[in-house]
């Protein structure tokens, strides 16, 4: 993948994880800026270690089957 379509994968996800980051903000009763930040990175740690554990056991396999 070229670096503008790595780019754009980048910009849509962070689209999508604002959005429901404020969805998150806006259903609850606290509407402030520290509840928006603290849903985004909730988000993002539920988002983030699964694909971290996957992207880790995947190396881990690749490099098991060049050995």
């Amino acid at each position: 993948m070229k670096w503008m379509d790595w780019f754009i994968v980048i910009l849509l996800l962070f689209i999508g994880l604002s959005c429901l980051s404020m969805s998150m903000t806006l259903t609850t009763d606290e509407n402030s800026m520290y509840m928006f930040i603290v849903s985004l990175v909730k988000i993002c740690l539920w988002v983030a270690v699964p694909s971290l554990l996957l992207g880790v056991f995947y190396l881990w396999i690749k490099k098991k089957k060049r050995d």
